[in-house]
């Protein structure tokens, strides 16, 4: 049996571009292919192949603006068509069964989407919680009430979790509820014993609006502001962040004579912009507010810490083997 290919970080970006494209024309936006460019990271060239080739089943209209996707085509897509894509955009590594239910869900703007895709959709596997899946999916569109354990610990049940939305995030899917009034994100991976109750629950518009306007997994409150937070990105890393969106509703403000890069964005907790702006240590830092970058120091100090404790119990330990 020939040993299966791991797929190749080119064609991962391709999965995440046209994915991405498809959702946009899906939704009925107008696709300027300059905007595509540098939102994609790639050239002008490569949009325009995509949208004239590899959509050109589509029918899409053009205009003075850009592309778009013909209102009568919305939803009446012809069923080989779509497979063709399918294939293309290999979203079978993307939902642990994909059925015509999902694909009427894809490409018909009728029908509200009970998921939200962001970040990477790097491949994994879905497949392992399949069946929670479905369910949360039925629960999300029949709005229906939930219970489940979380966690490898957990003994007690979490009996009235209002789902909103399945959220799929640089990868991992998740569950975007609240539990007793509190918006929170709880991982598909770690959801067992998973009952879907017959109660029936009225979303609330507020909620519905801020878990689809986020841009990750963290939320505030349903009354929390969004904070501004300024960063600053050293010369190596200033072009890659001038190109790509990396953060949440991030925007530059100016770039300094030395190549530095100031920006800003736009977080409900600290947690939304950590993992990116370690990742990017020690190009960037958080400028403000001071105590978010005080709290990351404390973190990495503490890392650091239980590093050299093991690294010294290591040390003791080869010297008594010896």
């Amino acid at each position: 049996m020939r040993p299966k290919r791991s797929r190749k970080p080119d064609h991962d970006k391709l999965v995440d571009r046209l994915v991405g494209i498809l959702w946009k024309l899906n939704r009925g936006e107008v696709l300027v292919p300059s905007e595509l460019a540098r939102e994609f990271g790639v050239t002008l060239r490569t949009i325009q192949r995509d949208l004239n080739v590899r959509f050109a089943r589509f029918g899409l209209e053009t205009s003075e603006v850009g592309y778009s996707l013909p209102v009568a085509a919305l939803g009446k897509l012809a069923t080989p068509d779509l497979g063709r894509m399918v294939g293309i955009l290999d979203l079978e590594s993307v939902f642990p069964e994909f059925h015509d239910s999902i694909l009427r869900t894809l490409v018909d703007p009728r029908i509200e989407s009970p998921w939200l895709m962001r970040g990477s959709l790097a491949p994994e596997d879905p497949k392992a919680y399949g069946a929670v899946f479905d369910q949360l999916d039925r629960a999300v569109r029949e709005k229906r009430i939930v219970g489940f354990r979380y966690g490898s610990h957990s003994r007690a049940a979490r009996e009235d979790v209002r789902p909103y939305r399945l959220l799929r995030h640089n990868a991992i899917w998740y569950l975007a509820a609240t539990e007793e009034g509190h918006l929170k994100t709880f991982a598909l991976g770690r959801i067992s014993g998973l009952l879907v109750s017959e109660a029936r629950f009225q979303p609330e518009p507020e909620i519905a609006t801020a878990v689809g306007k986020s841009e990750g997994i963290w939320f505030g409150s349903k009354d929390a502001v969004l904070q501004t937070v300024e960063l600053d990105v050293a010369a190596p890393a200033a072009e890659y962040w001038k190109r790509r969106r990396l953060l949440p509703r991030q925007v530059a403000l100016r770039e300094c004579d030395d190549g530095s890069l100031r920006l800003t964005v736009e977080a409900a907790h600290l947690q939304e912009i950590l993992p990116v702006v370690r990742y990017w240590i020690p190009h960037v830092r958080i400028v403000s507010p001071a105590e978010w970058q005080q709290e990351m120091d404390v973190s990495l100090r503490a890392y650091l810490d239980c590093s050299r404790q093991s690294a010294d119990c290591d040390a003791v330990g080869a010297i008594g083997g010896e």
